[in-house]
């Protein structure tokens, strides 16, 4: 018994001194964008419009980042979780008109790193991407990040509003702040 008491307090000791503090949480960021419809002989598209939300973030300003009082310097992983994709117009609206898509995070004095991705089903008005699991802690520490998009696609036969909803999985470390 003993023993077993020494090794725990050693390991409680040891770890306690050289473990460094972090928070964890999340980042929800939303945007939208419209497709020009092309009526029926609707043109190849090669990406779709930016999405005002994904242009110029710095994820940094958010409520997150504030209530758990840390700045981008400080965080140590950040990591796209989830990126949702839902036609909100025309009313029975769907994705037809795309075939592929993936969103691609850029930042001054970062290599480019692809987010997410996917081969869209037909007939659907909301899907999730596949997440590509690329580490984006550069991204979050530059001045700005931006989300841009590669498509396979035509135009939609009618104007047609997007929105994405994305979360971005923060941790940092809360020392010397």
């Amino acid at each position: 018994m003993r023993a077993v008491l020494s090794l725990v307090v050693v390991l409680l000791g040891g770890g306690a001194a050289s473990c460094v503090p972090t928070v964890e949480f999340d980042v929800p960021v939303s945007a939208d964008t419209s497709v020009q419809g092309g009526g029926v002989l609707g043109g190849l598209l090669s990406a779709l419009p930016g999405f005002d939300g994904f242009t110029s973030m710095d994820l940094s300003d958010s409520r997150q980042f504030s209530a758990n009082d840390t700045r981008k310097d400080q965080v140590t992983s950040a990591k796209l979780t989830q990126l949702e994709m839902t036609v909100t117009a025309p009313a029975g609206g769907n994705f037809d008109f795309l075939d592929k898509i993936a969103f691609t995070a850029k930042a001054d004095g970062v290599d480019d790193a692809e987010v997410a991705h996917k081969d869209v089903p037909n007939g659907v008005n909301n899907f999730l991407c596949d997440i590509d699991g690329a580490e984006l802690a550069p991204f979050v520490k530059a001045d700005s990040m931006t989300l841009t998009t590669d498509v396979t696609a035509h135009q939609p036969e009618d104007d047609t509003t997007v929105h994405v909803d994305a979360n971005f999985h923060i941790v940092a470390e809360v020392v010397g702040k």
